[in-house]
């Protein structure tokens, strides 16, 4: 979760870099104008791997809101952002705390990848089981 304190410090590491308005009071805190969306792109590892490493250029560049949700991707999206957020706090590229992740609920998607029969993995997995 983002704190007050780590967002503005965040903000404060890249001095005069940006404008002045670049970023924007979010609460407390502050969180840049541009966001990095993570909906578009086929549910493959090569796709993965481009957000990925995006993600962690953005997080290292300024870029301190990421937009990902349950659907995206079939839930790859997801995925690929925790990872990403994982890896560049463990990196010291970032403090999770100073990222400000917005996700969304709503209808579920395929798990991982589209199957080869939607209508078949829909009848298997909710529809025989009584969901």
């Amino acid at each position: 979760m983002s704190t007050r304190d780590a967002l503005w410090a965040y903000r404060d590491r890249f001095g005069d870099a940006f404008g002045r308005t670049y970023f924007r009071r979010f609460g407390a805190g502050v969180a840049s104008s541009v966001g990095l969306g993570t909906y578009f792109g086929e549910p493959t590892p090569e796709v993965d791997d481009a957000y990925r490493a995006v993600v962690r250029l953005a997080l290292a560049s300024g870029v301190n809101h990421l937009d990902t949700a349950v659907n995206y991707r079939c839930g790859r999206s997801e995925r690929v952002v925790g990872e990403a957020l994982r890896e560049a706090v463990a990196d010291d590229v970032v403090d999770r705390e100073a990222v400000v992740v917005a996700t969304k609920g709503g209808f579920l998607p395929f798990d991982g990848e589209r199957p080869d029969d939607p209508a078949r993995y829909v009848r298997e997995r909710f529809v025989d089981r009584g969901l």
